[in-house]
């Protein structure tokens, strides 16, 4: 070994030749040597790509597993004429079904947390449906007290005329207000994490009026951007998942709602970027998802 090395530095010196080059040249040994170092990372790159999607491909079945697409859905009860029955039996099938959270008015919030004690399903609210045409106080107050109740997560649905109009430092005010309600009452209930979502009624508005939004969300560190409330024209769709996960990257959860029933719908949705999807066809989504795919009649 020691010879080539003497070699090519007395050839390096005589002849401005590169010494890795002169090394090289002289001996088999040291340039299989070099291969094979070079070699190495190129094995363990390939190797991590395989993992990779090998890992991707499991998280993708166990995604579309039908515990995993249960808890991808907020099981939503929000009918004028729901009655606290209705709520307990919400709750009983969220808990057999393991949903991720049951969704109800502020009034029932209280009871559904007593039904779901214990077990695995938390418990959501809607403040300001249908329009969100109440004072940023009001739904400030409305959050603090949502969350008092043992909500685990509050919807505020965004003053919709009043973005339509532009007037987007009511909307900075009221998205800051209800932020901070929930993220401050949560420290002095418990310390438990309360998620804020806000719903943009993307049937109403424009993608530009939706980024806006979206930015005012982002600065005030709210959890989720919700796309409709299934009172308005339509509900949603794909593209609007698509563009609101481009909007908010993934700094922030979307939730899918409006007018989802199957399982196809469900699928679409959440392969375009959606994490939850809120819907009242929850059972009905599940009972008819078999093995990672819709049953057949």
């Amino acid at each position: 070994m020691g010879c080539p090395i003497i070699f090519a530095s007395w050839h390096m010196e005589n002849h401005s030749v590169d010494p890795i080059l002169a090394v090289l040249s002289h001996n088999v040994y040291i340039r299989e040597y070099c291969l094979l170092l070079v070699s190495i990372p190129c094995i363990c790159y390939i190797a991590v790509i395989i993992l990779f999607f090998s890992c991707n491909r499991r998280t993708q079945t166990a995604m579309f597993s039908k515990t995993g697409l249960a808890k991808r859905i907020d099981a939503a009860l929000l009918r004028g004429n729901a009655t606290s029955e209705d709520i307990k039996r919400l709750c009983a099938n969220a808990k057999v079904y393991h949903f991720a959270s049951v969704t109800v008015f502020p009034y029932w919030v209280s009871l559904a947390a007593r039904e779901l004690a214990g077990s695995d399903v938390k418990v959501s609210t809607v403040i300001g449906l249908p329009f969100g045409a109440l004072s940023p106080l009001v739904k400030a107050a409305q959050v603090r007290q949502a969350v008092h109740d043992r909500a685990n997560s509050v919807e505020i649905v965004v003053n919709i005329g009043e973005v339509i109009g532009g007037h987007f430092d009511i909307i900075n005010r009221e998205i800051s207000e209800v932020v901070n309600a929930g993220k401050m009452r949560a420290l002095t209930e418990d310390g438990g994490e309360v998620s804020v979502m806000i719903n943009v009624e993307t049937s109403f508005t424009t993608r530009e009026q939706q980024q806006r939004v979206i930015e005012i969300m982002r600065d005030a560190r709210g959890d989720f951007i919700t796309t409709n409330t299934g009172f308005g024209s339509r509900g949603v769709t794909v593209d609007d998942i698509l563009a609101i996960r481009e909007m908010c990257g993934y700094e922030m959860g979307i939730k899918a709602s409006g007018g989802i029933r199957s399982v196809e719908q469900a699928r679409v949705l959440l392969n375009a970027g959606a994490n939850r999807l809120g819907t009242s066809g929850g059972v009905q989504i599940v009972e008819n998802f078999e093995d990672g795919r819709a049953k057949l009649d």
